[in-house]
């Protein structure tokens, strides 16, 4: 029978294989390509969900008596359901993070149960209502999860943790860990795509000379005709919904989590401008210049891209004018494409009713003068993007409005953007 240990040096960790051949084999750490782990990981996607639920960057979708609720003193938001059958609750990313092939992705989650429901089933993982890969606990049923809909309907293939083919962490495994949803554990998921990739389910076991401990990996080459799923551009997502009437609610912990391309960087994107590109004549009431928001589907599919506003520049005739960006103001009117073979984006020109917002940049331009200002910083995960809601019915609006400090101006303005999908 095969062994295994690990040898800790200064600076240096190896772990040796004893063959059943009695021969010693030193394993590199390696990612699920085979490659030593040399790369940095590069994030796409960091949530520390420490004063709100982060409304910017994720959503609650919620039926019947479900909600979510910020829990301040956990930096937590907890998944709350009633007892009835059909109460449903997802908090979920907006964005779909982009996954860069050849390279390979790290998921990283915290959550906990609350306690195990019958008839309450509790997803965590990296996944949307088509494709993905999560932690499925139906009842006190544990299982990890392949969707596809790559056959144009959705199926999950669940394997159980009896099932497991490395460690069933049930304490007859080889840690002989018992693994306990209802506490607080950090679950990890590490997968290449390129359609046929390997996938690595694992959970951090709180023993030193284990660390992280692989559970389970699903061998996707040489198997299917086709991709084994979709999609690698996803959401983090946490989900709980009640199938079967219950005497009581249930509750699911969303704590922390993050999304890592090992060895990756900024994501390629393609370069877009536009905007108000001739005089518009403006008074000292602030006006509607253009608005630009996403298109919900491109090429005939969701349309999850994302779109990175870049720079802005602005000039003003006559008199100095104050020039605003505003997130998710209240537009009114009809967007048109910006360019409907190879923008994703579209676009909305000119002098309209518009309210609310959230100011994301404000600044002056002198009489006569221009001016151009950087919005985004593209290496930064974070960066104000626009996406859909994670219904995939909305999107995210970016206002550009100015008013003359005296009398009237004339003013033109213009936004160059990045598309990533």
């Amino acid at each position: 029978m095969a062994h295994q240990v690990i040898i800790v040096g200064s600076g240096w960790t190896n772990q040796v294989k004893a063959t059943a051949e009695g021969e010693l084999k030193v394993l590199t750490q390696s990612d699920v390509f085979g490659r030593t782990k040399t790369a940095h990981p590069f994030a796409i996607s960091d949530n520390i969900i420490r004063y709100d639920k982060k409304p910017f960057f994720w959503d609650t979708i919620a039926l019947g008596s479900a909600e979510t609720v910020h829990l301040t003193n956990e930096s937590a938001v907890n998944l709350v359901c009633g007892s009835a059958s059909g109460d449903s609750v997802i908090f979920s990313q907006r964005k779909h993070n982009i996954y860069q092939a050849g390279r390979s992705l790290s998921i990283v989650m915290t959550g906990a149960v609350g306690s195990i429901m019958n008839g309450t089933i509790r997803r965590w993982g990296y996944f949307d209502k088509d494709d993905g890969l999560f932690f499925e606990l139906s009842g006190n049923a544990l299982a990890v999860v392949r969707r596809t809909s790559t056959d144009g309907t959705v199926v999950n293939n669940r394997i159980e943790q009896s099932n497991w083919n490395k460690d069933t962490l049930n304490g007859s495994g080889v840690s002989r860990f018992n693994l306990d949803v209802t506490k607080n554990n950090i679950y990890g998921i590490e997968f290449q795509w390129l359609s046929a990739g390997r996938v690595s389910f694992s959970v951090d076991v709180d023993e030193i000379d284990i660390g992280k401990k692989t559970l389970h990996v699903m061998e996707n080459s040489n198997t299917f005709s086709g991709p084994y799923m979709k999609t690698a551009n996803l959401p983090l997502r946490y989900e709980q919904e009640v199938v079967d009437d219950g005497s009581e609610q249930s509750t699911y912990k969303a704590i922390c989590s993050s999304v890592s391309v090992l060895g990756g960087e900024s994501p390629e994107m393609t370069v877009f401008t536009g905007g108000l590109l001739v005089e518009q004549g403006i008074t000292t009431t602030e006006e509607h210049l253009y608005s630009i928001k996403l298109s919900g589907t491109f090429n005939g599919i969701v349309n999850r891209s994302q779109l990175l506003p870049q720079i802005i520049s602005a000039a003003s005739e006559l008199k100095q004018s104050t020039f605003r960006i505003l997130l998710n103001s209240n537009i009114s009117g009809t967007f048109s494409a910006v360019d409907p073979i190879n923008s994703s984006a579209e676009i909305i020109i000119g002098s309209r009713t518009f309210g609310g917002g959230i100011p994301l940049l404000s600044f002056t331009v002198g009489k006569d003068g221009q001016m151009t200002e950087t919005i985004t910083s593209l290496s930064n995960p974070e960066s104000i993007s626009l996406s859909l809601n994670a219904s995939g019915n909305s999107s995210d609006k970016l206002t550009v409005a100015a008013r003359s400090s005296n009398a009237n101006a004339n003013v033109i303005s213009s936004l160059t953007w990045g598309e990533r999908r």
